[in-house]
């Protein structure tokens, strides 16, 4: 059967990742070259098995053998092809396959080619990456096997297991259940990859840190070796997020992108300390500074990804992105609890190794900057960490369960990203080791004075908002230095060599990508910040129920509601029902309003908002009908009909596309500041000649 193959790829990738880790560690601890050469083999060999793995559930999802229980839960005979393939981490067995496969990808193309150079880390590097690969496949194996299969007793009851019990006989049911209705949307096909890539890419620097300090190497080399991966991973998780906030937004129809959601929160912890991470790591490779912080900051990085997926995985918190309920808590929290006191005791151990080169000269210096940067990263991780796990400690300790709610989160959160944004344009200014005020003063006060005149212009015309004023002032500060930055550059560059301005901004990044492309990413999240101000503050809603032809206004937008359509699968699809199915599958009803939007000066729009019902009885859910604009977005719901009147509910969502653009341009800008130089490039090819040449000269 097509299950017993997936399931021995399965036991033959655990075995092979299992013989990595041992030989590795032998391979280091004996000094055998030889050793470490079959375990790096044996580490590649594991991506082709679950390749082979993935493969399978595919196969069996797309020809329905719902023999196997994981095909049963997420597929049936009416669910499309494309869904098909993606149910493959639609659900949680086939999602942790998924989450190993992507693993094995990022030890694939690590380990795919002999290393010229960290030798000495290479035998620890793949101890590490492969055991926690190890762990995922044997926690697949044992707690969550994709390839589990149903059987049935001679009462008719259904059960699920590996092997085939004594006494029950194999059972293929006729249909699935089908695909969770949440997962149907294309953000959330692509997010959860997105995500699983920057979570699992984690475990590559974190694989660097602790094995440079099991090979005692005194060196920067596990940083400047780990780098790229390390903003491969970070940008995914960045990707991840914001796909997930356009889900929300598109799907759950609750008008928002962010609600402070559990699940989404356990993926900001992690990008929050990889983002303080790579800020403060610039340091150590500058300086020779923060060289023990830089280790807890990888270590908490990789356990918080660790923890973020127990509480995806295990259910212990409510969430609409977590999966069931399962037995798969108590090996997370070991491997997690193991992770930290091992990592903990091994930096301990090599304290003397982690010393710093140099010292903090001034409060007012670019470390300070950083440092301070550090900081406030750190006390946003403790908020939300707190925020997000508050509901499982007070049920531990009292019994009842307390959450805590996003006003509380945003009152928490905006003073200290409000700081963090002023660092943002303070920070690039100010000199390493020491920076005099005078030489600050002259480079902030014009745009401080931009900044202020922002301000008293929102005053004027009637933003009222205190904290809104601030908000928006600091965000063109932080703006105004972040472009003038580029200005000065560009500039230099002009009257150096005669270059136009646009030769000359484009010669500028490609010669400094790290810088410029980091600047970039500052961009980004300045453009969000409008966009999250002006949504979060200024929001309009409201709600009417409408006989057909009736109409509603909100704000300059006039609603007409025209007619309901309530399309069920079970009683048949014709005519504009068939519209309706041709993505969804067959398993939920919809009752969808049509909707007519007029604006002055614009034509008039054809909007249909509609909700979904599961048949199954799960739930619903009410996507809405986006009309978007520069401006703003008219966000509309439609929550049905009843007695002839159908209800609408509408938000105008003020400067929100600003944070879907400034996403793009975050990502851009991390693209531009892990590409390699043409320095770095040379660097690279060069790099085993000289190995070769200097072994000659021995």
């Amino acid at each position: 059967m097509i299950a017993d193959l997936g399931l021995m790829v399965l036991v033959i990738a655990a075995l092979s990742a299992m013989y990595a880790f041992v030989m590795a560690i032998l391979g280091g601890t004996q000094r055998r070259p030889d050793y470490i050469e079959s375990a790096r083999r044996a580490a590649v060999a594991v991506m082709p098995l679950l390749t082979l793995a993935c493969l399978v559930i595919i196969y069996a999802n797309l020809v329905g053998d719902y023999s196997i229980e994981y095909t049963y839960r997420v597929s049936n005979n009416t669910t499309p092809t494309f869904l098909r393939i993606t149910a493959l981490w639609g659900g949680q067995n086939g999602s942790i396959l998924f989450w190993n496969w992507l693993m094995s990808l990022y030890i694939f193309f690590i380990f795919l080619r002999p290393w010229k150079n960290n030798r000495d880390l290479l035998p620890w590097v793949i101890a590490v990456s492969i055991g926690t690969q190890a762990f995922f496949i044997l926690l697949m194996l044992f707690f969550a096997n994709p390839f589990a299969k149903l059987f049935v007793d001679s009462a008719g009851n259904i059960s699920a297991a590996v092997f085939q019990p004594a006494g029950l006989l194999p059972y293929t049911s006729p249909d699935g259940t089908g695909l969770n209705p949440l997962l149907r949307h294309p953000g959330m096909i692509i997010h959860p990859p997105m995500l699983y890539l920057g979570f699992v890419g984690l475990t590559i620097p974190f694989a660097f840190a602790i094995g440079s300090m099991l090979a005692r190497n005194k060196t920067d080399s596990w940083i400047r070796a780990s780098r790229r991966v390390t903003l491969i991973a970070w940008l995914f998780l960045s990707m991840g997020l914001l796909l997930g906030a356009r889900w929300a937004y598109d799907v759950l129809g609750w008008g928002g992108y962010w609600g402070w959601d559990p699940v989404e929160n356990s993926a900001l912890l992690p990008w929050l300390v990889a983002t303080a991470f790579l800020h403060s790591v610039i340091i150590q490779e500058k300086r020779g500074m923060f060289k023990v912080w830089n280790m807890i900051l990888i270590v908490l990085s990789f356990c918080l990804m660790i923890l973020g997926t127990f509480v995806t995985r295990t259910g212990v918190i409510s969430s609409v992105h977590s999966f069931a309920r399962s037995s798969l808590g108590v090996p997370f929290l070991g491997f997690t609890a193991f992770v930290l006191v091992g990592s903990a005791v091994l930096i301990a151990s090599r304290w003397h190794l982690l010393k710093s080169d140099n010292k903090l000269d001034s409060f007012l210096s670019r470390e300070a900057m950083f440092l301070l940067n550090n900081f406030v990263f750190m006390t946003l991780t403790f908020t939300v960490f707190v925020g997000t796990y508050y509901s499982m400690f007070s049920e531990l300790i009292t019994g009842d369960k307390l959450t805590v709610g996003p006003p509380v989160y945003n009152q928490l959160i905006g003073p200290q990203v409000a700081v963090l944004i002023l660092l943002m344009g303070i920070g690039p200014l100010v000199a390493w080791h020491k920076s005099s005020p005078e030489a600050l003063g002259k480079m902030t006060w014009k745009p401080a004075v931009f900044a202020v005149a922002v301000m008293v212009l929102l005053f004027v015309t009637g933003v009222n908002m205190i904290f809104v004023v601030i908000g928006f002032g600091l965000v063109a500060f932080t703006l105004a230095i972040t472009l003038t930055e580029y200005w000065r550059g560009m500039r230099a560059r002009h009257k150096l060599s005669g270059e136009n301005y646009f030769a000359a901004f484009t010669h500028l990044i490609s010669r400094n990508r790290r810088r410029y492309g980091g600047y970039m990413i500052h961009l980004g999240v300045l453009v969000m910040g409008i966009g999250v101000i002006g949504s979060l503050n200024y929001q309009v809603q409201t709600q009417r129920s409408l006989t057909p032809g009736g109409t509603m206004q909100v704000g300059d937008y006039t609603i007409t509601y025209e007619r309901a359509l309530t399309c069920d699968p079970t009683v048949g699809i014709s005519g504009d029902c068939t519209a309706w199915y041709t993505d969804r599958g067959r398993d939920i009803e919809v009752i969808a309003g049509y909707l007519s939007v007029a604006r002055p000066g614009q034509p008039t729009v054809r909007m249909a908002p509609y909700r979904e019902i599961f048949l199954n009885g799960t739930g619903e859910l009410t996507p809405p009908g986006v009309l978007s604009s520069v401006g703003e977005d008219l966000y509309l719901l439609f929550l049905g009909e009843q007695s002839g009147f159908g209800t609408i509910k509408a938000y105008i969502n003020p400067l929100i596309q600003f944070l879907w653009i400034g996403g793009i341009i975050l990502v851009i800008g991390t693209l531009v500041a892990m590409w390699p130089s043409p320095l770095e490039r040379r660097q690279t090819v060069a790099a085993p000649e000289r190995i070769g040449t200097l072994k000659a000269v021995k």
